[in-house]
This record gives structure tokens, C-alpha cells and sequence, in this order.
């Protein structure tokens, strides 16, 4: 990936003497198209870094950018530490979204450090989402305050917006005497992080031999620097460029008082072929601009600060002192959850505990974990932490909130009653010697009512039941055989499984069978319904055979009464298990005017009773009209 450093007037590093920086109010930046990203510097009139006496400078300029970032990194900020009282942000972030949308976040805050180890902030916020070409904008504006707070040996990170709890946090932390230091420091000012973060991550690494140095200016006992730099890098066959601006002042001690800083992303643009126009679009654009205010820290209270009329977090209102435990049910993973009665809880159902009733109003960590069953045959707690009604009967569970508030609920669990039954094997033919699979459907699925199947039909359907309690249908006459499927619990609550055992054929029978007429359902193109004996297709022992389209408005183009020839194969074996026989067509050309149609995927299979086929006949291009004949064909002679 190669960088390229052009001069100051093509987005060059420079730094240069001049007067204080001015802080420029941050402002949404046009998504405009450019020829190149464009970076304008201040003052580039050169006046010696000299610290003469008398200039009141209390520490040596950094006469290169590696070392100004490493004095900010070290001295810059450990003095922060102890003595920045308070800082201002103006925060905008812009991005080119999908859809050619644009995305703008705007933060302005406000943050104070205090002598008890606390950090707060308030703040607004306010995200734009618009469109090319639309008026219409997505804007959501909100308030937030944060509070970060060492008491004693628990650190407390708060987050509070104005509007609603959805994204508000709250945790809280016990520090050891090992990480105390650690948690400190995250309540300090930690004003300049994000100007060293940028430094570290856009700037540091396109900083390259010779242009390292840099001219402060000094003025009215300030040190004012202005870096200003352009690059470029190759990300695939495209050019993107970059371009920074940082402007910064310490005062007479050396002390960070003032950043702010500027970094734009160009993306080449390109036409709808995929090639680069020669133009740059704005990709995003990061401003950061931050003050900061140096003294004595005063201590926080909450107390003290809401007495005063000023915002404030008493950390305490995040974590509940009390709550009210109730249980949800459902059935498995993506499924809804649904509250239940604790003493007419459903069986078979998992088990959740959430809380309600929170004390205080404001607590956020609702979280509740069932611990211990009484009865695990009733209410089983894995030590996966899975909880699930297992059986009926009643048990008492022990519900711990994540800040330890343990709670005990007497849960009964119980079987609700059978309302229907659904029954079916599947099978569209069914023949003797056959055994089929019975699926059975509860209404509910959790009811313990237990089953029966009994054949009304003995001679022509048995049933059988295994180990483990599903059945089978045996075929083991001809006929109309019926089954019942009923509640043991109360026997109206049943429906019942019906259908004809016929006679297999062998696969050579049903091969001479298909020689005949069979007539077939098929969808219609006008209205994607069924015709019923919409075509017929006749089979002759000589190998050939013909297509007749019966009925007039179907949307078919084949003329109506008109046989179509073709010639038939039978294939080595059936395509399916239920269908032992296939065959293959030849292909049918269908003239209709100007247009030629052509049928060349033409097949069909044939079930066990030589009684029913599917047949078909596709064209090789989908897109044709009348593309697909589909019949469920009956032997008609």
C-alpha cells in the first residue's frame, strides 16, 4: 500500500508558527462530490520556538510531532489526571450510507472530574439519517447523562438517557486492592484520549522520515501547533484519500487546554459500469473539538449537587432493592414467551423468571436466575442453567436477582386438557402388505391427556404400538380401512384416519399397464387454478403415443382437440419409491403462429396400483409461455 506526502497546498504534513488556533464551531459538511480532498492551513508565518526568559513558558516546546504525541501520551495527561476539573465536547460524525443515505451523529457534552474518584457528564445527542433526492429526514434527538464512580471498593458505570431505558446501562464492579489504580482512572477527565486515539490510529503511521519536524507558535504565553496532512492508500483497483487536520494550544505550564481535530475519507467515484470517474465522494468525516478547564476538584455529592438545582446520578437508583418475580413459558428456541400463573404453570414448557414491581423505579438490572428446584421430577434446574417443566405436580423455585435479593415462588405445574386431535400417515396410496407411519397432533401440544388408537377395521388395518408409544399402521387387507384416534381422558375429543388399501402390482405389471388413455388435472396459466381433465395422454404398446388438450381458455398453446405425436422410452427403474416405473418422452414442436414452442423434458412416473401417474411436459425455456404441463393423470382405459 504505498502513501504518497504531497506539499503543504496538495494535503502535505505542516506545521508551521502561528497564532492561537481558533475553535472553529463544528458543522455539518456537505456530501459533496470533489477533485481532491481539500485542506486549507491558518497562519504560516514562521516565528522561533526559542523559550527565551521572560517568555513564561514553564517547559521546552516538542520541536517534532513523535514528540509532541509522547509528552501528550505521558506528562500532558497524568496532569490531566490530577488537576483537569472539566471539558467541553463538540462531537460530528458523518457517513455515505446504502441507498445513497446519509448518516450525521452530533454530540455536544459537558464533563466533570471530582476529587472522590467521579467522573459525570451530560450531554445531547442528535442523529440524522437523509436521503439523496428526498426531503424527508430520520431525526432522533435525546439527552443522556453518565456517571463514572469509585465508593469504597464497588466502581459504578451509569448511563441515562432522557428518553425511555431501552439503551440506558448500568453496572456495577467490586475492585480489589490490585486494580484499584486500574478503576481510578476511569474516573478521571480522560479528556484527550480521543485526540491521541486519532494520533495513534490516522496519523502517527503515515508520519515518514523528514517531515517529522514541526514549528510551534508562540503567543501570550501559548503553544499553538496546526498539523495539517493529506495521503493516499490503494485498496483494491481504486485510489482512496485521506485528509487530517489537527489544531491544539497548551498553556504556560504545558498543559493540554484546547484540540480539535478534522479527518475526512474520500472514496472514488465510479459509473455504473464500475469505473472511477476521476472524482472523489465524501465516504465520512470524524470532528472532534474539546476544551479543557484546569483547578481544584470539589467532591461529588449527589445530595449536595440536586440541592444546588443541578443534574445529578445517584448510582444507587440503578440497582434494585426489591422486586416482584413472575414466570414465563414457551417452547424452545424463537418461540414467544408467554407469563404464567406460578400455580397452574404448563408442563413441558421451558421456564424463565422475570422481575417486576422494581425498587427502585429506575433499576436496570432485571436479570433473574432460577437457582434450585425442590422437585427437580416437577421443575427440573439443569446445571446448564436450563429450566423446563417436566411433570405434574408442585415444586418451589429460588429466584436470585444479579445483585444477590433472593426470592422463593411455590409453583404447581399441570396439565392442560386435550381440546383436538389431527392424525394423518402421509401417503397419498396405500397398499396391502404396507406398514405406515401415524403422526398424531395434540391440541395443545403439552396436554398429558394419553392417546389410544384403535382400528375400526380390523380385518384390513392393525395397529401397532412401540416401545416407545408411537404407532403403526399395518396394512394387512383390501378396502376401506378406518382407524380411531381418541382421548383416554375423555373420549369425544378424537378424529379418525381413513383410506383404500389396494393391491401392489409388480413392476412388470405396471410397465403393460400403462399402455391406455390417462386423463389429468392441470393448473391453468389464466387464473392458477386446476382444470380438471384438462389433457389426455395415450399410450400405444408400439412405443408412441399422443398429447390432447381438452377444454378451450386453459392458456395453453396447444390447439384444442389436435393429438400431438411423440414417442415413448421406459427408463431402467422408477424415479421414486412409490412410483416404480418412469418412462421418457420425445420431444413435441408446437407451431402457433409465427412462434414455436418446444416440449424436450417430458416425463412420467407410475404408482403401484397402475391406476394414477404425475406426467409432464416442460419446455427448455422456462420463459415460454404455456411452459409447464403438470397432470395428475388417472387410467381411463
Amino acid at each position: 500500500m504505498k502513501k504518497n506526502l504531497l506539499i503543504l497546498s496538495l494535503l502535505s504534513l505542516s506545521l508551521a508558527g502561528c497564532g492561537k488556533a481558533s475553535q472553529p464551531t463544528i458543522t455539518p459538511s456537505s456530501p459533496s462530490v470533489s477533485e481532491q480532498p481539500s485542506i486549507s492551513n491558518k497562519d504560516t508565518t514562521s516565528v522561533a520556538p526559542s523559550v527565551s526568559q521572560g517568555s513564561g513558558l514553564e517547559f521546552e516546546p516538542s520541536k517534532t510531532v513523535t514528540s509532541l504525541f509522547s509528552y501528550l501520551d505521558k506528562q500532558a495527561r497524568e496532569v490531566e489526571n490530577q488537576n483537569g476539573v472539566s471539558y467541553h465536547r463538540d462531537y460530528y460524525f458523518y457517513e455515505l450510507g446504502y441507498f445513497a443515505n446519509h448518516k450525521v451523529t452530533e454530540k455536544s457534552e459537558d464533563g466533570e472530574a471530582f476529587s472522590n474518584h467521579a467522573l459525570f457528564v451530560s450531554g445531547n445527542e442528535k442523529k440524522t439519517t437523509s436521503y439523496d433526492h428526498k426531503d424527508d429526514k430520520d431525526i432522533e434527538e435525546d439527552t443522556y447523562l453518565s456517571l463514572n464512580q469509585m465508593e469504597g471498593n464497588i466502581y459504578y458505570s451509569i448511563l441515562d438517557y432522557g428518553k425511555g431505558k431501552e439503551k440506558d446501562k448500568a453496572s456495577k464492579t467490586t475492585v480489589g486492592n490490585s486494580n484499584q489504580a486500574t478503576y481510578q482512572k476511569k474516573t478521571n477527565l480522560n479528556a484527550l484520549d480521543s485526540l491521541y486515539s486519532f494520533y495513534s490510529s490516522k496519523i502517527s503511521k503515515n508520519i515518514i522520515a523528514g517531515v517529522d519536524d514541526i514549528e510551534p507558535k508562540i503567543e501570550n504565553n501559548q503553544v499553538n501547533y496546526h498539523l495539517a496532512q493529506g495521503w493516499e492508500e490503494q485498496i483494491g483497483n481504486y485510489k482512496y484519500k485521506f485528509a487530517a487536520v489537527i489544531d491544539l494550544t497548551l498553556d504556560h505550564k504545558g498543559r493540554l487546554t484546547d484540540y480539535s481535530y478534522d479527518f475526512q475519507e474520500y472514496q472514488p467515484e465510479t459509473d455504473e459500469n464500475g469505473n472511477a470517474t476521476g472524482k472523489l465522494v465524501l465516504l465520512s468525516e470524524t470532528k472532534d473539538q474539546v476544551s479543557i478547564t484546569f483547578g481544584s476538584k470539589r467532591s461529588y455529592s449527589y445530595t449536595s449537587l440536586k440541592e444546588e438545582g443541578k443534574e445529578a446520578i445517584n448510582p444507587l437508583d440503578y440497582f434494585r432493592r426489591d422486586y416482584t418475580p413472575v414466570l414465563y413459558s414457551w417452547d424452545g428456541v424463537g418461540t414467544e414467551k408467554t407469563k404464567e400463573d406460578s400455580l397452574s404453570f404448563p408442563v413441558n414448557r421451558y421456564v424463565e423468571a422475570q422481575a417486576e414491581s422494581l425498587v427502585p423505579e429506575k433499576a436496570l438490572d432485571s436479570k433473574l436466575t432460577i437457582t434450585k428446584s425442590t422437585n427437580n421430577s416437577v421443575v427440573s434446574v439443569a446445571p446448564s442453567g436450563v429450566v423446563k417443566a417436566v411433570g405434574v405436580g408442585e415444586t418451589k423455585l429460588t429466584i436470585v436477582s444479579e445483585t444477590g435479593i433472593e426470592k422463593e415462588v411455590s409453583v404447581k405445574v399441570v396439565s392442560p386438557k386435550l381440546t383436538s386431535i389431527k392424525a394423518n400417515t402421509y401417503s397419498s396410496y396405500h397398499y396391502k402388505g404396507d406398514s405406515e407411519t401415524l403422526y398424531i397432533t395434540k391440541t395443545p401440544d403439552n396436554s398429558l391427556d394419553e392417546i389410544e388408537v384403535v382400528s375400526l377395521t380390523k380385518e384390513i388395518i392393525e395397529v401397532v404400538k412401540d416401545d416407545d408409544g408411537y404407532y403403526s399402521l399395518h396394512n394387512i387387507g383390501l378396502g376401506q380401512g378406518i382407524v380411531e384416534v381418541r382421548s383416554k381422558t375423555d373420549p369425544s375429543v378424537k378424529t379418525t384416519v381413513s383410506y383404500l388399501v389396494e393391491e401392489k402390482k409388480t413392476i412388470e405389471e405396471v410397465k403393460a399397464n400403462v399402455v391406455g388413455s390417462w386423463v389429468g388435472d392441470a393448473p391453468s396459466y389464466n387464473n392458477s387454478t386446476r382444470v380438471k381433465d384438462a389433457f389426455t395422454v395415450s399410450y400405444k404398446a408400439d412405443g408412441t403415443g399422443t398429447l390432447t388438450l381438452n377444454k378451450e381458455g386453459t392458456g395453453y398453446t396447444f390447439i384444442v382437440g389436435k393429438a400431438y405425436d411423440f414417442t415413448y422410452t421406459f427408463l431402467a427403474n422408477g424415479s421414486f419409491q412409490d412410483r416404480p416405473v418412469s418412462l421418457t418422452r420425445s420431444t413435441i414442436v408446437l407451431d402457433h403462429g409465427s412462434i414455436t414452442w418446444t416440449y424436450s423434458n417430458n416425463n412420467a412416473d407410475f404408482y403401484y396400483n397402475g391406476k394414477n401417474a404425475d406426467i409432464s411436459f416442460a419446455t427448455g425455456n422456462s420463459e415460454e409461455f404455456g411452459a409447464m404441463v403438470q397432470l395428475k393423470a388417472t387410467r381411463i382405459s
